[in-house]
């Protein structure tokens, strides 16, 4: 008899799961149907093409997604499924080397400051070694001494280069003697072995490390009380297009020296990155001695713009914990392989959701579109989910699991659109209407039929794939019965997102960008976050007026003020955007809906789920439900990740995947360390 799981949720980790679970059981052992509101899969990675007139089927996405060369666990289970992929029949599938486009690099912004005075932006490009290996396969040791070792080669390379960018009369001399400290602490450090040194020699090291660091600061604040100006057009305004300024390479490599005293002194060798979570990460840095001008750099605080956190999306508070980011920011320099960065060849529902709706479905995964999960019962007794109750927000026609949620484009392209195939769907029994909005979980009628899956008739095991946000109702039995339901879903730190895409007459060169990566962070929020899109126009349709050359897509963290987002979008665009393409004016631009689109993310499942400080010990881990025949998937519980991505997700499904089958299977960032 096969074994009956219920996936509640369709997105990322959902789908992942399902698709692991199929790989480690056999495949004609399970029964599983992927239960999802609405008409599309991919959850805030759910994209669509807008098929209505005039509209061109551009794509339209929740926001701007990469993956990452770090993205171990993603990438070895793309790589499978696209290999099942193109063994089917009659769909538009493809290489997966042709599925994603390397960026190696980015661009950060700060404000150009000449003392207290502020006066305007400046990009700094970083650019990374030329890319070298496959994420998924080659994959980097990730022990902390080689983490630490690293590191403490990259402060002093960092500072071998300032030092050979300055005047030896004007400012060289005073930082020279430091280098030789930081060199003496790199050589004990390449030297011993790390994972062996006793609590005293750690700190004997984190004291060294601190000395130096610290004089290096104590020179730059006591330089800057004193500069001259041709020595402050030599500090900040050095880099070029191809690198960053003598006073960037300095503050870069302070912040690395600090965060190696940091992991020496608070000993998280021995401890593990867990260790400091009830910290915010720049508090931590101040903690072992980082000052002012060190913690609020563009290399510490891109970490905020980057994970979105900031509480409620509110700019003045800043929030991460201090070990889910040191942890976070460790792998993404140190585990990455092959490029920094990795953008879709398409949309995200095109490369990433499409290709698993496809596998999944050949290999016997049901899909029940139109499924809004309400609540989960509990059998007190028998220690386990009773019942789950669904809103059937409407029928489908042929049978329930027989919606086909794909559209074809004129370019041959099978995609989602943006709305339900309302041809295939008809009202249920005693339902008066459709939701004006299917992805609004309060957008419902009171006559919406309302179904019951029973525990052994229906499913043997649940997963719950719906984000933590998103469960405060549907999850009220369990709250009641088991305080550590509570604590978890109180320790969902989240915030709004507002995502905005813009359509030019002009490409992004022409606007002003220049010769640096085509990515940035850092800037003003709420669209402090940018990236040229426009690889993704060959699969557009031309406008009446012709082609558009340029697509760019901005998105950011944002506090509800009942603003439409499109009115943000627009506010926000002719006060800031010129310093991002300086040759852009809103005067010029097509402010169409054609040209335009713009979103805010406030639903309780597209909240975008941080780890705020303070957050991650509450967090349960998959097999920590309680029940018996519940397990949890997703970025929001706790996998080793923390921070909400498309890795933490397939991390966490993997892992749900083998405590069900009791299959043992090796899952990158399972350890700290490994």
């Amino acid at each position: 008899m096969k074994t009956k799981i219920a996936i509640l949720g369709g997105g990322i980790s959902a789908l992942a799961a399902a698709y692991e679970l199929k790989r480690l059981d056999s495949a004609d052992a399970l029964d599983i149907t992927i239960h999802q509101m609405g008409w599309r899969l991919g959850g805030k990675c759910a994209s669509s093409r807008n098929d209505q007139p005039g509209m061109g089927y551009r794509n339209e996405e929740h926001g701007l997604h990469v993956l990452g060369g770090w993205y171990h666990n993603t990438f070895e289970m793309l790589r499978r499924v696209y290999m099942d992929w193109n063994e089917l029949p009659a769909v538009d599938s493809r290489p997966i080397r042709e599925a994603f486009l390397p960026v190696n690099g980015a661009v950060l912004f700060d404000e150009k400051r000449f003392l207290w005075l502020k006066y305007g932006w400046r990009k700094i490009a970083v650019r990374f070694p030329d890319p070298v290996g496959q994420p998924g396969i080659d994959i980097p040791d990730l022990s902390i001494g080689r983490m630490l070792r690293v590191l403490a080669r990259w402060v002093q390379e960092l500072l071998e280069n300032a030092f050979a960018g300055l005047s030896l009369v004007r400012l060289g001399m005073r930082f020279f003697r430091h280098w030789f400290d930081i060199s003496d602490v790199v050589k004990t450090l390449e030297t011993e072995v790390i994972e062996q040194m006793t609590d005293a020699q750690m700190q004997d090291a984190a004291n060294r490390v601190h000395i130096c660091a610290t004089s290096i600061a104590s020179e730059c604040e006591s330089m800057l009380d004193n500069i001259s100006e041709a020595d402050a057009q030599l500090w900040y305004e050095s880099e070029t297009e191809d690198g960053p300024s003598v006073a960037d390479l300095v503050t870069a490599a302070l912040v690395g020296a600090f965060v190696v005293k940091g992991m020496l002194a608070d000993r998280l060798i021995t401890r593990g990155f867990d260790y400091i979570n009830a910290e915010d990460a720049t508090e931590w840095m101040r903690r072992h001695g980082a000052p002012n001008f060190v913690v609020k750099s563009p290399f510490v605080e891109l970490g905020y713009h980057y994970a979105f956190s900031y509480i409620d999306g509110d700019p003045k508070r800043p929030d991460m914990a201090a070990g889910a980011a040191l942890r976070g920011y460790m792998r993404m320099f140190f585990g990455q392989v092959g490029s920094f960065f990795y953008h879709f060849e398409g949309g995200m529902g095109d490369v990433i959701v499409k290709p698993f709706y496809d596998v999944l479905k050949d290999n016997g995964v049901k899909f029940e579109f139109f499924s809004q999960i309400t609540r989960l019962e509990r059998d007190p007794e028998r220690k386990q989910i009773s019942r789950v109750q669904i809103r059937r927000q409407a029928k489908v026609s042929a049978g329930q699991d027989a919606y086909d949620p794909l559209i074809s484009t004129p370019k041959s392209l099978r995609t989602w659109p943006i709305g339900p195939r309302m041809d295939q769907l008809e009202l249920g029994p005693g339902q008066t209407r459709f939701p004006n909005d299917f992805e609004d979980p309060f957008d419902i009628d009171p006559n919406d039929p309302i179904e019951e899956l029973v525990a052994g008739e229906d499913f043997d095991i649940a997963i719950l794939a719906i984000p933590g946000t998103a469960l405060s109702e549907i999850c009220q039995p369990l709250v009641d019965a088991d305080p550590a339901w509570g604590r978890c879903l109180n320790a969902m730190s989240s915030c709004p997102t507002v995502s905005a895409q813009l359509w030019t007459q002009k490409t992004p060169d022409e606007l002003g960008w220049g010769k640096m990566p085509h990515i940035s962070t850092g800037h003003v929020l709420p669209l402090s976050t940018w990236s040229d899109m426009s690889h993704l126009l060959a699969l557009e349709e031309e406008t009446s007026e012709g082609p558009f050359r340029g697509h760019h897509l901005l998105c950011g963290p944002y506090p509800i003020t009942g603003e439409s987002p499109r009115d943000t979008t627009l506010k926000w665009l002719k006060k800031n955007f010129k310093d991002v393409l300086p040759n852009w004016r809103l005067k010029d631009q097509d402010i169409s809906d054609r040209a335009i689109y713009a979103r805010l993310n406030h639903k309780p499942s597209e909240r975008y789920i941080f780890a705020g400080s303070g957050d991650i010990d509450d967090r349960l881990r998959t097999d920590e439900s309680g029940l018996s025949n519940l397990y949890l998937c997703g970025d929001w519980v706790r996998n080793g990740t923390e921070l909400g991505s498309v890795q933490g997700a397939v991390t966490n499904a993997r892992k749900c995947s083998s405590a069900i089958t009791r299959v043992s299977i090796r899952v990158y960032g399972e350890t700290d360390f490994g």
